[in-house]
């Protein structure tokens, strides 16, 4: 699973991160809250639900953490030794 991890995306630990923290959200939210583009959160959101690591919810696309999400960040997470050491 380490290599899967060495994979993501810089935005998408923010994503996961983010998305374990509130449960769910738009990404147009989760873009301003980490001043990013927009654009770059609904195309890592797509691709990390193509992985099964957050699922829409809703037909206006809010996203939220699967539980294979949640065990591809804890396991992230145990690999930098602490959540918070993720650079978001």
């Amino acid at each position: 699973m380490a290599q899967d991890d060495a994979r993501l995306h810089p935005l998408d630990a923010t994503v996961l991160v983010h998305l374990s923290e509130e449960r769910l959200d738009y990404p147009t939210c989760i873009a301003a809250r980490y001043e990013v583009p927009p654009a770059d959160v609904r195309r890592r959101c797509e691709a990390l639900a193509e992985r099964d690591l957050v699922e829409p919810v809703s037909r206006e696309v809010v996203y939220r953490l699967t539980d294979t999400g949640a065990d591809r960040l804890e396991a992230l997470a145990d690999e930098r030794d602490d959540l918070r050491s993720i650079d978001i």
